[in-house]
């Protein structure tokens, strides 16, 4: 059993790796390590080499192993293998263990597939595909985490009054439940304690395993437990995509531990540092093409109208910023269950609550001089260009939203504003590239169209590199 899952770990590791490269007719090429795998432990096509490029098995797009059923396999052997073998590690891995992990996940691919042709739900396909398999840069979500905690929160005045009433100190909160800054635990402490912290016995896996059986895309358990341990204390990382995944979502779940349970209000505020960050970067991003309006408040009959978190203008456009500290509900790709909800939740109600207020604005004498408004709903990750999703979501927004200024509205991760905000300071006209991508009769997920129209993209905005720069500064320091 050990063996089992310490292979399944490493050809999860391995799925999108490349070998060293190799030297063919004077040119230096690279194989994706799966080419490896069909070519020498399965034993696929011709004994020679000369097939790699005409055998249709050794295309890109023809895998023997994907993350989503080697996570499917580790699932069956914690529900039916054989747990006496589970301390046993004095063993060697061959090809053949490779080769008969690679089969089993194999059959498992059959299995699922016989299932899918009962019940098929193809919006619901896409949304995990994507989520499983999209992996955002850690150092986007540790320089986030660090402005975030150790720039903003510590400091109340950094936030405007009306809010000031929701201010909780996360950082001295989390400094005296613990004895240590949150940026201590991310550059030093997590990778020590990453798995007493992070880790699970499989038998007490067991259960979920069993029971979640007919839920495909239900790695729930993975992802709060992204090391599994055995009798002897001894610990298997499951992949990266749950370790990372589990990295920032421990911390947010340690940060709520520093108050009571029936505190239903603890974690609003991390909500308003998400928000502000979001506005820092519009207001830091160098172009002078673009003008910077932060939000403000308009009186509408004995009372006040709140704008959107930001807006950047450039000519007669403008960008309407509408920033939620949100993610996607875990049960959508674990169960396909509340998949309206999240998505009025991430893009429906974000793009109507901000359109309303450019209704408000224009009546007030707002944006006289705009012609043409895209709105982005920021979250923290996002739904994605999910035609079975949008189709619903595009229709229920247009017979709802009443500015007929704006011409255009999106859901972006905060990974794809991040992206736009580097391609305005590159010099591009974000609006440009907007309207072009809004007009698509196929929408691909927009960072993949963004780095196709500008592949020189820069990686972050000024801004985000000075932070970035000081956060692993500390880090260093803290190392030494």
């Amino acid at each position: 059993m050990h063996k089992a899952i310490s292979i399944i770990s490493e050809l999860i590791a391995l799925r999108n790796g490349k070998m060293k490269p190799i030297n063919v007719c004077g040119y230096s090429i690279q194989l994706p390590y799966e080419a490896f795998l069909k070519k020498i432990i399965l034993c696929l096509g011709d004994a020679s080499c000369k097939d790699l490029s005409t055998n249709p098995i050794f295309r890109k797009n023809q895998h023997v192993i994907s993350i989503q059923m080697l996570l499917i396999l580790l699932k069956k052997i914690i529900a039916y293998g054989n747990y006496e073998t589970l301390n046993q590690v004095d063993y060697k891995i061959t090809d053949a263990d490779y080769a008969k992990i690679i089969q089993l996940q194999l059959i498992v691919v059959d299995e699922v597939c016989q299932n899918e042709e009962h019940s098929f739900d193809r919006g619901h396909f896409i949304f995990s595909t994507y989520h499983l398999n999209h992996h955002l840069p850690d150092s986007g979500r540790f320089l986030r985490m660090y402005y975030m905690l150790e720039i903003l929160n510590k400091d109340a005045d950094n936030f405007p009054e009306d809010i000031r009433g929701e201010y909780r100190n996360y950082y001295d909160d989390f400094s005296t439940k613990y004895g240590i800054t949150t940026t201590q635990y991310t550059s030093i402490l997590f990778w020590e304690l990453q798995p007493y912290y992070l880790s699970a016995k499989p038998e007490e896996l067991r259960d979920w395993a069993i029971e979640s059986q007919d839920r495909q895309w239900d790695f729930s358990k993975f992802l709060e437990a992204p090391f599994l341990q055995d009798n002897e204390g001894r610990y298997i990382s499951i992949s990266d995509y749950t370790l990372s995944n589990a990295f920032f979502e421990k911390l947010f779940w340690l940060i709520r531990d520093c108050y009571p349970e029936n505190d239903s209000r603890a974690m609003a505020f991390y909500g308003r540092l998400f928000e502000r960050y979001v506005q820092e970067i519009a207001h830091n991003m160098k172009n002078p093409d673009y003008t910077f309006i932060n939000e403000f408040s308009i009186d509408s009959r004995n009372s006040k109208s709140k704008s959107s978190d930001a807006y950047l203008q450039k000519t007669n456009r403008l960008l309407v910023i509408e920033a939620k500290g949100f993610s996607n509900l875990s049960s959508v790709m674990a169960k396909n269950s509340a998949v309206d909800k999240n998505n009025s939740k991430l893009f429906v109600c974000p793009i109507l609550e901000a359109d309303a207020f450019c209704t408000k604005a224009l009546q007030n004498g707002r944006f006289a001089d705009v012609t043409e408004m895209y709105i982005v709903s920021v979250t923290m990750d996002n739904i994605e260009a999910n035609p079975f999703y949008y189709e619903k979501i595009f229709k229920e927004i247009e017979s709802k939203k009443t500015c007929t200024k704006v011409v255009g509205y999106f859901n972006f991760s905060i990974a794809d504003y991040e992206m736009l905000m580097c391609a305005a300071e590159d010099g591009a006209d974000v609006f440009e590239l907007l309207k072009e991508y809004f007009s698509l009769k196929e929408l691909p997920p927009f960072g993949n169209y963004l780095r196709e129209k500008m592949p020189k993209l820069s990686t972050m905005t000024d801004f985000m590199k000075h932070w970035y720069n000081e956060a692993c500064s500390k880090m260093m320091s803290m190392l030494k």
